[in-house]
């Protein structure tokens, strides 16, 4: 999905224009429409096509993460579906960077009063459990 300002005017003949011709003709191109907030689009799209779909995206999202009546939610969505990118030098590939398996936050566990904290590296967890001696 591009905002429609990202899909008209560019010179014909242009790597730009190819591709973007090249993306309707394969029907993978979405142009949203002008005065619209194109993040809304692909936001439902991405939440509508459930659980196991990932969003390629640099977005951090917190403007609309502001107004939502559960923001936690949708910050627990983000940190489990969306795949961020970023090129090396002389790379043309993007290097992907997908969601950690398990979750990074810390958790509490009622039933025994255990916070799980996790640690700087990825693999490893800490735990401290309130009344132990």
């Amino acid at each position: 999905m591009l905002h429609e300002k990202h899909t008209t005017g560019r010179p014909a003949g242009s790597e730009e224009a190819k591709l973007l011709a090249r993306w309707s003709e394969e029907g993978v191109l979405l142009a949203t429409p002008r005065k619209q907030n194109d993040d809304l689009y692909w936001l439902y799209a991405a939440m509508a096509s459930g659980d196991g779909c990932c969003v390629v995206s640099n977005d951090q999202m917190r403007d609309h993460s502001f107004g939502m009546l559960r923001p936690r939610s949708f910050s627990r969505w983000r940190d489990r579906h969306v795949v961020r990118f970023c090129f090396r030098e002389w790379q043309q590939e993007p290097t992907l960077e997908f969601p950690r398996i398990f979750s990074s936050i810390m958790q509490f566990e009622p039933a025994s009063s255990t916070w799980h904290i996790p640690s700087h590296e990825s693999s490893r967890w800490l735990w401290a459990q309130h009344g132990a001696a």
